[in-house]
């Protein structure tokens, strides 16, 4: 019977799903970086700042929620993916106001 546990597999299948559960990390990234500064230009600065804090809220959630099942799968990837999104569009935005302000 094989076992979805992260204790289960030996090192060198734990270091490539370590891997592959990096890649939605990366999507995350180019979709938020390029996706905040359209919702800063048609919403502007503060609703975007609401969209960061709802992005953070959820990666915590799915964060917690992996840390808590301690099982590989789709929520590694889940995971990942928004902090990478979170990641994206707090760097991004942070970017946009201090080269506004400086």
């Amino acid at each position: 019977m094989v076992s979805n546990s992260v204790d289960s597999a030996d090192p060198n299948t734990r270091m490539m799903d370590g891997i592959l559960t990096l890649i939605p990390l990366g999507i995350g990234e180019i979709i938020g970086s390029m996706s905040i500064g359209r919702v800063i230009d048609t919403y502007g600065s503060k609703r975007a700042s609401s969209l960061i804090l709802c992005s953070i809220a959820l990666q915590t959630i799915f964060t917690l929620w992996f840390i808590y099942s301690g099982v590989y799968g789709i929520l590694a990837f889940l995971m990942t993916f928004s902090w990478g999104l979170q990641d994206a569009l707090v760097n991004t935005h942070l970017t946009e106001i201090l080269g506004f302000e400086f």
